[in-house]
């Protein structure tokens, strides 16, 4: 589906900036190295993300999407 959401985001983003990002253990790596960016980059404070160390919950619960429920229909 990404090669159908992007190019529309970038054409209906009505000028607002949109960062993609997969949602690993790690966000600071999520967001600063990678992101994709509709329209311009913004500058994202990398400093208050960190990774969770040994023993440490998780930053955030995380639901990873690796089984799609959108059936793809194929031309």
């Amino acid at each position: 589906m990404l090669p159908v959401i992007v190019p529309w985001l970038q054409l209906n983003s009505l000028g607002l900036t949109i960062s993609i990002h997969p949602n690993t253990e790690d966000p600071r790596a999520d967001h600063l190295y990678y992101a994709l960016w509709v329209n311009r980059s913004e500058p994202v404070n990398g400093y208050v993300m960190k990774k969770p160390g040994p023993g440490e919950p998780r930053v955030e619960q995380i639901f990873v999407n690796t089984r799609p429920a959108v059936k793809i229909e194929r031309a």
